[in-house]
Parts: C-alpha cells; sequence; structure tokens
C-alpha cells in the first residue's frame, strides 16, 4: 500500500512539475501573442454577417467542439424519460 501511494505522489509531482514549467509558459506564451493583434478594417464592401449569423456560428463552434452538450442533452433525455415513466406509473396504478 505505502509502494502505490509513492508512485501516485511521484506521478502527480511530476505532472504538477510538467505543468508549471511548460505548460503555463506555452499558455502565456499564446497569451501574449493575442493581446498583439491588431484588426483591421475592411478594405471594400460591407459585411454580409448579422449578429444572428454570428451568434449561430458561435453557438455552432461550442457545441461541435466538446462532447458536453451532447452529454447533457442525454442526461436531460434519461431524467425525462424516469420521470415520465413514474408519472405514468402514479396515474395508472397509484390513482
Amino acid at each position: 500500500m505505502h509502494f502505490l501511494s509513492f508512485i501516485l505522489q511521484l506521478v502527480v509531482g511530476v505532472f504538477s512539475t510538467f505543468m508549471d514549467r511548460h505548460l503555463k509558459d506555452y499558455l502565456w506564451l499564446r497569451c501574449l501573442y493575442m493581446h498583439r493583434y491588431k484588426n483591421r478594417n475592411r478594405t471594400a464592401g460591407e459585411t454580409k454577417w448579422n449578429f444572428q449569423k454570428l451568434l449561430r456560428y458561435a453557438v455552432d463552434g461550442v457545441i461541435n467542439f466538446s462532447q458536453v452538450p451532447l452529454s447533457a442533452a442525454s442526461w436531460f433525455e434519461n431524467l425525462m424519460t424516469v420521470v415520465v415513466f413514474v408519472r405514468w406509473y402514479l396515474l395508472c396504478y397509484a390513482g
């Protein structure tokens, strides 16, 4: 048991050292790069993107980027299924 505890502490120590030295520096450099970005004005014409299209594009990017919205929808569906079955049971058999 002590050996597994030692191995776990070693792995956590190595991971936190990696996070401190490498990943934070990488994220800091990316943020620094993003702050130096200058937005330019359009040279010709006007944009065809209105607020609704931009909002739909942003939501599409968030939903398609991760699995969280799909998981949340699945959990909600399962919860609603249980609620419907409980309500059906109460209406049919407990009434």
